[in-house]
């Protein structure tokens, strides 16, 4: 399973991240939009504090951002253990 929910009492930047995306999205949107020179909605899906904070990965990824499609070329490429096995 490629869910992996995440403490909501996390440290450092893995907490700076739960606290952006969830309490001041706007915030980190409008840098990466500054950024990258666009102007773009950006939907958060991970990791949200109504699902644990979960991070997803391969399959389980591709799933929640609506691209199951890719997920035989996923598998093909990725070996069961992952990219780097």
């Amino acid at each position: 399973m490629g869910e992996f929910k995440q403490s909501s009492i996390s440290k450092g930047s893995l907490r700076n991240i739960q606290i952006l995306v969830n309490e001041y999205p706007n915030v980190i949107k409008n840098k990466i939009n500054d950024v990258l020179g666009l102007n773009e909605e950006i939907t958060w899906v991970s990791p949200l504090s109504i699902e644990s904070f979960a991070e997803y990965r391969d399959e389980d990824f591709l799933r929640k951002l609506s691209l199951d499609y890719l997920i035989p070329d996923l598998n093909q490429e990725w070996t069961s253990m992952g990219w780097f096995s």
